[in-house]
């Protein structure tokens, strides 16, 4: 029997990378967004532009663009398959990152069947965030005795971060590096650099009617969308719970930045503090993890990043042998990944309106340090073992 499970996992794999690659193929809309404002851009016209593109206009900032360029030299159709294919790559990549992490290769099949539901919400949308999330676990804990080689991986990491803004919360691990104003003008500098293509497309070629267009693209989810699409159920982020339960909603992006940061200090303090004495995976997942929980507009693909923290969290539990908290592992991975209103109808919408994935990933952050106290009293009391 266990000489067939390997198998059978593998068959499974390329089954469902089939799927995925199909879905982004046949709808990624988003993508349709990223490849048709690269052509824009390449062709001399504004990168952005709301009363061009609507509510689907880009809302990344200009240095993420030229990352697009490549595929908008062709059709759109050709790219979508090409972009299927390199998340699902992607995710091939996560997944080889944990078994070289030496997590428990049975807990990371069970994980990643688990998340079915959030790799094809993310096919769906041509979304971007496996390749960010492959990027940032490969990037974030590659060391290398270059000082050159070290720093330009640490400003490849601050670029994929940065596509999405807040997710840059999770560079708190590396607040060190970052302190140094060299390195922070280094990394202005290529974005500047970076930012050229879409500086020549925009009006007069100038730079602040860019940066002016960009902010307008990026705060017009609230009037283009609609208080469903921005406050409701499918934003599971604690800023969006948080305005939701208000007794005036409103419409205005500058209240979700704004908690968004407050969020984002609060939580990467107690962060910051409580994985001090965790190991070096364990500390950097918790930081991956907890950025959809801190932004503004997460929607379920972005919490595609907690991936490796569930993972981690339930192979943490594993090792304490402690029933109770393996339990808890389990349940904070299905809150994440399997409670919402498909699965449980009513009640699952209305845990979703609770921000159920959020809980579930500060739950998942919970158990690492549980854990990590657990091993330091055993080996206090017998030295037999360690968390690997």
């Amino acid at each position: 029997m266990q000489t067939l499970i390997k198998p059978l996992l593998v068959v499974l794999f390329i089954v469902g990378a089939i799927a995925l690659v199909r879905d982004t193929a046949y709808n990624g809309h988003d993508f349709s967004v990223f490849w048709r404002t690269a052509s824009y851009t390449l062709n001399g016209l504004p990168t952005y532009s709301v009363a061009r593109d609507g509510a689907m206009v880009f809302k990344y900032p200009p240095w993420i663009v030229p990352l697009f360029f490549p595929f908008a030299l062709l059709t759109e159709q050709a790219a979508l398959w090409i972009w299927g294919i390199l998340q699902v790559i992607s995710l091939a990549a996560i997944i080889l990152f944990l078994i070289q992490s030496k997590i428990d290769r049975k807990i990371i099949g069970a994980v990643t069947i688990l998340y079915w539901g959030l790799w094809v919400d993310h096919a769906l949308d041509g979304q971007i965030v496996l390749l960010l999330l492959a990027s940032s676990l490969w990037l974030g804990a590659t060391q290398s005795k270059s000082h050159i080689k070290e720093t330009a991986g640490q400003m490849t990491l601050a670029y994929a971060l940065s596509t999405k803004i807040f997710t840059l919360f999770a560079l708190g691990d590396r607040v060190g590096f970052w302190l140094k104003a060299k390195n922070t003008l280094k990394i202005v500098a290529i974005f500047g650099v970076l930012s050229l293509p879409s500086i020549w497309a925009a009006p007069r070629h100038n730079p602040i009617e860019l940066f002016k267009s960009w902010i307008t693209a990026a705060t017009s989810g609230g009037p283009e969308f609609g208080y469903e699409k921005i406050h409701g159920y499918q934003n599971q982020g604690l800023p969006a719970l948080v305005l939701r339960n208000l007794p005036a909603p409103s419409l205005s992006t500058y209240a979700d930045y704004s908690l968004s940061l407050l969020f984002s200090i609060l939580l990467g303090a107690i962060w910051y503090y409580y994985s001090a004495r965790l190991n070096g995976l364990y500390k950097w997942v918790g930081w991956i993890g907890l950025a959809p929980v801190i932004h503004p507009l997460p929607w379920y693909h972005l919490f595609i990043f907690t991936f490796p923290l569930a993972v981690a969290s339930l192979d943490a539990a594993k090792q304490t042998r402690d029933n109770k908290l393996i339990a808890l592992g389990i349940m904070a991975c299905v809150m994440i990944a399997a409670i919402n209103e498909t699965t449980l109808g009513p009640l699952g919408r209305n845990l979703e309106l609770l921000s159920i994935k959020s809980w579930g990933t500060l739950l998942c952050a919970a158990i690492l340090v549980i854990s990590n106290r657990k091993w330091t009293s055993f080996n206090k009391s017998t030295q037999a073992f360690s968390p690997r």
